[in-house]
């Protein structure tokens, strides 16, 4: 299922609602038939979303696509009789525009063509499949990108500010679906949620250039505002700063616990035998969270009735994924009635460590003391989080254990699932350990570097069109600086096959880094003096773009 489902509709029925009621109020104002024409689109397809919620039973599914599709068949039929009309009054078309009319007319039947079959192989595919929703994404991608090529050949022929809009906007809107169909469990949500947001915000500007033109420059002239520039960015500075105050002060640690499963003795209470755990924490000499690699000094002690169970037996004790380096000779106690035995122990041992949220991470260590020679329904091995303690000046480098608990049960090994009677089954305890990260050295040196790299790129679209050395030195030496920097990142970072925190941001800066050096490129290149103004405008449009993808994208990865 689409990861953020609830996210993606209340998304779509808030800004549905909003350009139903913007629609309204220009046709009752303006009798402008367009918007009312696109209120009457968006109200079937909030319609449909109602539908899509209320239920997820097969015929629910199928009528909100029904009602997606007519929504879209309402919306084109208008904007082909609009383009109808355009071309009937705009005569005196040169061979080029002509040329060009007819070649988007081929491109557009041949979509249409493709939208009519593949709407009808896709419907029949929904009628005997059970995952219809995934079905709607397709469908959606596909009228979408129907809906943005008319309004595309609609702007070329009248240059109209609403169809320009209109045609960035379903083009946002087929790329959100598009994604939703091709990565339909991927976790890439938030790229999907920024989408829509920007395809809804233009069709809105597009519904307020019916009354107000040139509404696009305007919003350009303002944008283009080198001190609101600087404004926005140091704004940002501060976003950032305040995104990553609050988890680097939280325990943020995904660590997998150990499968420790809960006992379930078969035989009655008064012949389960209870032997009680504990271990004590000297030290640590070997701490390496990145190499996962631990070594630990402590006394491990076993509390029990000797005349149920034989100290031989407590001896043959071991640990999960660890080795026991050192072993001293028992020391022997009787208290209450009771055999008190304590070992001075050397552990070397691993953990399973998650480092997605590095280099904000904390960790839990677990080491699992386990029996193999003991039976889970005969003897119990018990501990509380009393019976773990550690000394108080712990060496763990810039790590700080904060707090500690235990947790008891079983283990079961599963040999043969179709021979229940081969598994095996022996009693565990696992201490768990928690440990804070000191300080934020790691995180200034990985991110520092990044955003200062991001926000050089970035001053690049704020420097005058004019200078061109500085514009294309800024984007180069942003770009330069993150290669070189992505060899420190890699030593800093742990080697996983996922991606971290880092890794993820690292990356979604390099892209922005990237398409605005490739863009400054163009815009360097083929840039006439006359159409300076234009481009001033554009850069504008792209600044703020990047600005909110980054803001958006790290809030999110944090979040």
């Amino acid at each position: 299922m689409f990861i953020f489902k609830t996210d993606f509709y209340i998304v779509n029925l808030f800004f549905e609602l909003i350009i139903i009621l913007t629609g309204l109020i220009i046709y009752k104002i303006y009798k402008n038939k367009i918007a009312l024409t696109i209120s009457t689109a968006f109200t079937l397809s909030i319609v449909s979303l109602i539908t899509l919620t209320i239920s997820n039973a097969k015929n629910f599914l199928l009528l909100s696509l029904l009602l997606q599709v007519i929504s879209y068949l309402f919306i084109i039929l208008i904007f082909l009789a609009q383009y109808k009309k355009i071309i009937s009054s705009n005569k005196k078309n040169s061979g080029f525009k002509k040329i060009l009319s007819n070649c988007l007319k081929i491109i557009l039947i041949c979509i249409a063509i493709f939208a009519f079959f593949s709407f009808v192989k896709i419907f029949k595919l929904a009628l005997i499949s059970n995952s219809i929703e995934i079905y709607n994404f397709l469908i959606n991608f596909i009228f979408c990108l129907l809906v943005g090529v008319i309004n595309y050949i609609l702007y070329l022929d009248s240059k109209k500010e609403l169809h320009c809009g209109l045609f960035l906007a379903y083009f946002f809107f087929a790329t959100a679906h598009l994604l939703i169909f091709l990565a339909y469990l991927q976790p890439i949500d938030i790229l999907i949620l920024l989408m829509l947001l920007f395809g809804h915000i233009l069709i809105l500007i597009s519904l307020i250039s019916l009354i107000k033109t040139n509404i696009f420059i305007d919003i350009a002239h303002l944008l283009s505002n080198t001190k609101l520039q600087l404004s926005l960015i140091i704004t940002s500075l501060f976003l950032l700063i305040w995104m990553f105050y609050f988890p680097s002060f939280q325990f943020n640690s995904n660590d997998p616990k150990p499968n420790i499963l809960p006992i379930k003795p078969h035989a009655s209470k008064e012949l389960i035998i209870e032997v009680r755990t504990g271990l004590f924490i000297k030290n640590f000499s070997a701490f390496d969270i990145l190499s996962n690699n631990f070594e630990l000094n402590g006394i491990i002690w076993f509390e029990f009735n000797p005349h149920q169970i034989s100290l031989d037996l407590i001896d043959k004790f071991s640990f999960e994924k660890g080795t026991i380096i050192k072993k001293s000779e028992p020391e022997v106690k009787i208290i209450h009635d009771k055999l008190l035995v304590r070992y001075k122990i050397r552990v070397h041992f691993k953990s399973d460590l998650n480092f997605q949220f590095f280099p904000l991470e904390d960790h839990n260590l677990y080491l699992v003391l386990t029996n193999t020679h003991l039976n889970p329904n005969e003897i119990v091995l018990t501990s509380y989080n009393t019976d773990l303690s550690s000394a108080k000046n712990i060496s763990t480098a810039d790590w700080q254990l904060i707090n500690s608990e235990t947790n008891y049960g079983y283990i079961k090994s599963l040999i043969d699932e179709d021979s229940p009677e081969k598994n095996t089954f022996y009693p565990a305890v696992c201490f768990n350990m928690y440990f804070e990260k000191i300080g934020i050295k790691n995180l200034l040196i990985i991110f520092i570097p990044l955003f200062a790299a991001f926000f050089l790129g970035l001053f690049s679209l704020i420097v005058s069109i004019d200078s061109i050395k500085s514009i294309l030195s800024l984007s180069v030496g942003s770009f330069t600086s993150l290669v070189f920097n992505l060899s420190v990142i890699q030593k800093l970072t742990p080697q996983t096959s996922y991606f971290c925190l880092s890794d993820s941001i690292f990356t979604l800066i390099v892209v922005c880094i990237f398409l605005i050096l490739l863009l400054n490129i163009i815009i360097v290149k083929k840039t006439p003096p006359k159409i300076f103004k234009t481009i001033i405008f554009v850069r504008s449009y792209i600044f703020l773009f990047f600005l909110i993808v980054i803001l958006t994208s790290v809030y999110y990865l944090l979040y």
